[in-house]
């Protein structure tokens, strides 16, 4: 009875741990990439960076989305202030910290919203 107790709890955790995991590889692979960017606007253009500006805005957008699921998996907020705009879009209505985290990890993470609700 107990064996399959703790059975069942490892094979509902594991795909929870795999997303997780996957998350964190992601914000280790985005924050190197981004570490690299800046490292070649600080120095001076040798051609047209406007395209590694926008890639560095876009990795800094996904950054700030990871680690707001990783916080609210956590039953935290990460970003307390309005965004300016999300995903491309001018924010509008009344700013609320924990429904950006939901809306946020409902896009990045739909199975760990669920179980953070319950």
């Amino acid at each position: 009875m107990q064996q399959q107790a703790i059975e069942t709890t490892q094979t509902t955790e594991a795909p929870r741990l795999a997303r997780l995991r996957a998350l964190h590889a992601s914000r280790l692979a985005f924050e190197a990439e981004s570490r690299s960017l800046k490292r070649r606007l600080r120095a001076p253009w040798q051609e047209p960076m406007a395209d590694a500006q926008r890639r560095l805005h876009q990795l800094r957008q996904s950054l700030t989305e990871i680690y707001c699921v990783l916080a609210f998996t956590r039953g935290r907020v990460h970003r307390r202030t309005e965004p300016t705009c999300w995903l491309g879009v001018p924010w509008e209505g009344k700013w609320d910290a924990l429904d950006y985290a939901k809306r946020v990890t409902a896009r990045f993470a739909p199975e760990l919203l669920s179980e953070v609700q319950s």
